[in-house]
C-alpha cells in the first residue's frame, strides 16, 4: 500500500471526525507507522498554508492523477515542500507541477511581507 494514499485516507477520516489519528495509523497496514503518524500530523499542522499554495497553483488540484482528492494533494504538497520529497508513482506528477508550486509559494511569501525575528 502507498504511504501517500494511506495518509490521505487517514486525513479524510480524521477531518470528518470518525476516528482519531492514532487509531487510524496503528490499524493501518503500512509498516513504518511512526513515519505515517508524523506525515499525518505535519499535514494537519500545515494545512492552511498548504491549501493556499495548492489553490494558487494552476491545475494542481484538477490534475487527473489526483482524482479530485484534496487530501492526497495536501500530503504530496507537504512532502514536496517541507518533507523529504515525493517518491514512487507521484514523483513525475510533482515534477510536472514543480515550477507552479514554487511560484505560488514565492507569491505567498511576498504577500506576507517581511517578518521581524527577535
Amino acid at each position: 500500500m502507498d504511504v501517500y494514499v494511506e495518509a490521505s485516507r487517514i486525513l479524510q477520516t480524521v477531518l470528518s471526525k470518525r476516528a482519531s489519528i492514532k487509531t487510524q495509523v496503528y490499524s493501518s497496514l503500512i509498516q513504518n507507522k511512526k513515519a505515517l503518524y508524523a506525515v499525518v500530523c505535519e499535514v494537519l499542522k500545515n494545512a492552511p498554508i498548504l491549501k493556499q499554495i495548492a489553490g494558487q497553483c494552476e491545475g494542481f488540484l484538477r490534475d487527473k492523477q489526483l482524482k479530485h482528492d484534496e487530501h492526497l494533494a495536501l500530503v504530496l504538497l507537504y512532502e514536496h515542500m517541507f518533507g523529504r520529497g515525493v517518491r514512487g508513482r507521484f514523483k513525475v506528477f510533482m515534477a510536472r507541477h514543480k515550477t507552479g508550486l514554487h511560484a505560488a509559494c514565492e507569491r505567498l511569501k511576498i504577500e506576507a511581507g517581511p517578518t521581524v525575528s527577535a
